[in-house]
């Protein structure tokens, strides 16, 4: 007869969980064509900053005000690239938000810093307990900013992350060997050198142990390599500043403190674990893309 004798299909709703794994698994944007120009050309405009700053210091001395301006620069333009580069997972964009906070805190104490010298050309030979109270904001931006980007490594990638005691050690050791230098020569903002030290070394440490202990693929761990390095290379940005300022000054020591600086900021801003897909040319090597989607997951699917 015309009775549907079939059993209606209950509608099941969506759980909390099944649409957050939904989210995780949406593909990440694609790294297209004017996504990539855009990330050319301001990695262009980046290092024209830094020669711009170098050659109005050269030009001007270490106080002109164009230096004063163009130092910010460099790493406020990362801050522009960031989004368009390494915005394209949902699983590392607490990451990618951190390191933001990072470069912007940065900006700002390189601003500081830079207005600190204009005020006093000489400071920076002299012992830290003359330092005013801008050059003591510039150096709490530039902890914060630690602080940041030591988020980042440890909570920034969606998934626990192991503690690695035994990786911090080179670290902690080597920034105890940077305290220690300074305790000789002086007890003044002591309080302020420990808590910078600790941090430093703890954002070392907490990048070396992203490297191995990264949840997602081999390929995305290349990625984070580059904070490792960034991250020991602000260390030796610091131990040079030290060397120069309490022990053995040499020229062009401030130039080599800077380009490191420089470098370490770039390093962590591409340290980002981002999807790697087809138009990731430059990484085209590690990649095999999936045909499917044409993205390569950097997080398993649980």
């Amino acid at each position: 007869s015309g009775i549907d004798y079939r059993t209606p299909t209950a509608r099941v709703m969506p759980s909390r969980h099944s649409e957050q794994v939904a989210l995780l698994r949406k593909p990440g944007k694609r790294f297209t064509l004017p996504r990539k120009t855009a990330v050319v050309v301001l990695i262009i405009v980046h290092f024209i900053s830094i020669v711009g700053f170098f050659l109005a210091e050269y030009l001007g001395g270490h106080n002109n005000a164009v230096a004063i301006v163009l130092k910010p620069f460099p790493v406020a333009i990362l801050l522009f690239l960031l989004p368009l580069y390494a915005e394209n997972d949902p699983k590392t964009h607490k990451y990618v938000t951190f390191i933001g906070i990072g470069l912007f805190t940065s900006a700002i104490g390189d601003a500081l810093t830079m207005l600190h010298t204009q005020q006093d050309p000489q400071d920076s030979t002299l012992p830290f307990e003359q330092a005013d109270p801008t050059f003591i904001t510039g150096v709490s931006a530039y902890v914060i900013a630690k602080v940041c980007y030591t988020c980042a490594f440890t909570i920034g990638v969606g998934k626990a992350v192991p503690l690695q005691v035994l990786y911090g050690l080179p670290f902690f050791g080597y920034g105890a060997g940077i305290l220690a230098m300074v305790l000789t020569k002086t007890r003044e903002y002591i309080y302020l050198f420990i808590v910078y030290m600790i941090i430093e070394s703890t954002m070392g440490w907490r990048a070396l142990a992203l490297t191995s202990g990264f949840p997602g693929s081999d390929r995305a761990k290349l990625l984070l390599w580059f904070s490792a390095v960034g991250a020991s290379l602000f260390l030796l940005t610091d131990t040079l500043l030290v060397m120069n300022q309490f022990y053995s000054p040499f020229r062009n020591a401030h130039v080599v403190a800077q380009v490191l600086y420089f470098v370490s900021q770039l390093l962590v801003t591409f340290s980002v674990p981002r999807r790697l897909g087809r138009n990731d040319s430059w990484m085209e090597k590690f990649v095999h893309p999936n045909p499917l989607n044409g993205v390569v997951n950097t997080v398993p699917s649980p």
